[in-house]
């Protein structure tokens, strides 16, 4: 009889160790969940969040655009003269700018594989990184009857309102004078460039 209670112990205990045995393939399944998890997760990442936005604000200047006239310029550049400058951003006034998500176009060059990058300046950064001669970007705005988006809402203190920029990059290098580096004012009115010249261009509506 004493026996017995021996036998029921070890029974007990093999069931015990089954039973442990079997837990760490449960955990392992659900560490390899939880990583799906986090991989998933991941893919959400603020960062990529980010790109997502940018890939949506983007199409904001995708279409053609006509470079009118040259409305800034900073202190340096006297005039018209080419002393200055390796380029005159006067040359390509007429011209046609395209963006689109497969290729850049200037006139009839082409450039493919644009990467389009975004950042938020104030327009008081982006009036002082300019070093504008005077009428500078504030007295050019007020002066026009352009409406920039959001200005409204900051009212006196529009200096401090986030101006969208964009800087396009390529995959591959080329030079390319004038088009890359734009400021959006609203859906039909874009500032090329931020040093320099600047040219005013309207959206052509084709």
């Amino acid at each position: 009889m004493r026996g017995k209670p021996v036998q029921v112990c070890i029974l007990l205990l093999f069931i015990l160790l089954l039973v442990n045995c079997g837990k760490p393939a449960d955990s392992s399944e659900a560490v390899s969940e939880n990583n799906a998890d986090i991989s998933q997760k991941s893919s959400s990442s603020p960062e990529d969040n980010k790109y997502s936005d940018k890939k949506s604000e983007k199409k904001e200047i995708f279409g053609v655009w006509k470079l009118d006239k040259v409305v800034l310029k900073s202190d340096m550049v006297d005039g018209t003269s080419k002393e200055a400058l390796v380029i005159d951003e006067e040359d390509y006034l007429g011209y046609e700018v395209e963006y689109t998500s497969e290729f850049f176009r200037l006139g009839q060059d082409k450039y493919p594989n644009p990467i389009y990058n975004i950042e938020y300046r104030t327009a008081s950064s982006y009036n002082d990184g300019g070093r504008y001669k005077l009428p500078d970007f504030f007295g050019f705005i007020n002066d026009s009857d352009i409406v920039v988006d959001g200005k409204s809402e900051y009212g006196q203190y529009w200096s401090e309102l986030p101006l969208k920029v964009y800087d396009i990059t390529f995959t591959e290098e080329h030079f390319i004078p004038v088009g890359t580096q734009i400021v959006v004012l609203n859906d039909d009115t874009i500032l090329v460039g931020i040093w320099g010249k600047i040219i005013l261009a309207h959206r052509v509506n084709e």
